[in-house]
């Protein structure tokens, strides 16, 4: 169950994404993949901050594979399902 706050950042976050004109199952979707993609950071952060390990276990994990990393792919992906549903529906 969301809280007042999660529930005004979902809000906040939709209103962002609708200029895009995505179907609202896609929309709903991309909300969630965003939603999940912050938290990860946030929990990746958290553990980051607590433990020197994973750096050392794989200083190059960024420059070694560029397209599982970042926010980047993630956008691209909710923009190509916008492209190929235009009028949202």
């Amino acid at each position: 169950m969301l809280g007042p706050a999660e529930v005004a950042a979902v809000e906040r976050l939709l209103r962002a994404l609708r200029p895009a004109g995505l179907a609202p199952a896609r929309l709903r979707g991309a909300v969630a993949a965003l939603w999940q993609f912050v938290g990860g950071l946030a929990d990746e952060e958290w553990w980051t901050a607590r433990s020197a390990r994973p750096a050392e276990l794989a200083p190059d994990f960024a420059d070694r594979f560029p397209l599982l990393t970042g926010l980047a792919i993630l956008l691209d992906g909710i923009a190509a399902g916008a492209v190929a549903d235009p009028c949202g529906g």
